[in-house]
């Protein structure tokens, strides 16, 4: 059997297969319903350093938002590992771990994920009575406990808050990261 270079022979249990590798719509790949394994990866655009040469402090910084977003999230980290140019990271999802948390729990874990801003644009620490507020109304609870189990969303704010960081060190604007990053499913 001939191969081209974008196909990929698995030979189980004495049977070969043919998986040719095609882009899916991530809604086909990550069931938000369904506990799973994932390799996130995301590149680096316009020649930037994530980490190395003068860049190299960044690490510390991914590491903390990666602590913190695992405190937050009800996904959980197997590993990462932060390259000169990209970043990977491997989690699994436990989509009813979110339904397990109270209201007040999800409405914590929301508002410090994605906090209140003042004028200038710094984060406001919520008030207890907000907080409890927000978890009596069941609509915005719903989304946060599908927000806080989403992958989308745990990168999305991950390469948020690295990319305002970098760009405000790099004095510059624009993109940091190229494309929406890839995850696939993990075996």
């Amino acid at each position: 059997m001939r191969l081209d270079s974008h196909q990929l022979v698995f030979d189980l249990t004495r049977h070969e297969s043919v998986i040719t590798h095609m882009t899916f719509p991530r809604s086909s790949l990550v069931v938000p319903d369904r506990a799973g394994a994932y390799h996130l990866v995301s590149r680096c655009v316009r020649r930037s350093f994530l980490c190395g040469d003068a860049a190299e402090h960044r690490r510390q910084w991914i590491t903390d938002v990666i602590r913190l977003q695992f405190s937050k999230f009800f996904i959980d980290i197997l590993a990462y590992a932060v390259m000169a140019n990209h970043l990977h990271v491997v989690v699994t999802t436990q989509p009813d771990r979110a339904a397990a948390h109270t209201p007040l729990t999800v409405a914590e874990h929301g508002a410090v994920l994605f906090p209140a801003r003042d004028d200038d644009g710094n984060p406001v620490p919520p008030a207890l009575a907000d907080l409890q507020a927000r978890a009596t109304n069941v609509k915005w609870i719903a989304e946060r406990r599908r927000r806080l189990s989403s992958l989308a969303w745990y990168m999305k704010l991950l390469k948020d808050r690295l990319a305002r960081r970098a760009n405000a060190e790099d004095k510059c604007t624009g993109h940091f990261w190229g494309e929406h990053g890839r995850m696939p499913r993990a075996a």
